[in-house]
């Protein structure tokens, strides 16, 4: 069962949303990159990442929704045991990330160390939007390349190639245990209080998926998953373009 995650893709992929999902399924610890690594305003970046990473990653479970800032990538990769990888269209990606941006400019809201997305930061490199469009196929290759580097195997990896078949693989996830609340009983109580608490468990309870396996046609190392209905999609490809 996968312990160790790194949820992978371009920037706007969805890598937050998919990485949130997940630790509730798994019942996993969630860490968020971005606000590890952005503590101050002017994106004011944290001089202790690295050692706030290694503490975290020594941990026996964990799941982060990146691969990696480059101080800490082989740190991360390392460490994992699984790799779920965004590897949405370029299409999907830009309208995500400019949904987003735009929103976060228009309401002013505040993100990492306070900080906002501002319209002047529209014009910038390095703004998500840009970043996401000059990077896309850079950042698709090297995950591709760590992905079958042996240095980082073995390592599970779960390719998925569009939004509805990230959806119907956390489907196949077991839903997560809630434990149904104890109502004790006074004397001359009605019953309707153990009824009530009863129902509200089986309603957070949810019903019980059934977890699947599939491969990924032509892999060798690693071991790859992929959810079935990016399967063929997936067949034939032998690196990101």
């Amino acid at each position: 069962m996968m312990q160790k995650i790194l949820v992978a893709g371009i920037t706007g992929a969805g890598k937050t949303t998919m990485a949130r999902a997940l630790a509730a399924r798994l019942a996993v610890p969630f860490h968020e990159m971005d606000a590890l690594a952005f503590t101050g305003p002017g994106w004011q970046q944290n001089p202790h990442l690295l050692p706030e990473i290694e503490r975290i990653t020594a941990g026996p479970r964990w799941i982060f929704d990146s691969f990696g800032y480059p101080e800490v990538r082989d740190l991360l990769w390392s460490r994992a045991d699984a790799i779920v990888w965004l590897d949405f269209s370029r299409a999907v990606v830009m309208r995500r990330v400019l949904r987003r941006s735009a929103t976060r400019t228009l309401l002013r809201t505040r993100v990492f160390g306070g900080n906002v997305e501002t319209l002047a930061a529209w014009l910038k490199p390095d703004h998500p939007a840009w970043w996401a469009w000059t990077q896309y196929a850079s950042r698709r290759a090297e995950i591709a390349a760590r992905c079958a580097d042996p240095r980082f195997a073995p390592l599970e990896v779960i390719r998925l190639r569009t939004p509805r078949a990230g959806r119907r693989w956390l489907d196949t996830l077991p839903a997560p245990t809630v434990l149904r609340p104890r109502v004790i009983r006074g004397r001359g109580s009605s019953g309707a209080d153990d009824h009530g608490a009863r129902e509200q468990g089986r309603a957070l309870a949810g019903p019980r998926a059934i977890r699947g396996r599939a491969g990924v046609p032509g892999s060798s190392t690693p071991r790859s998953r992929l959810a079935p209905a990016a399967r063929r999609s997936a067949a034939g490809t032998s690196a990101p373009s």
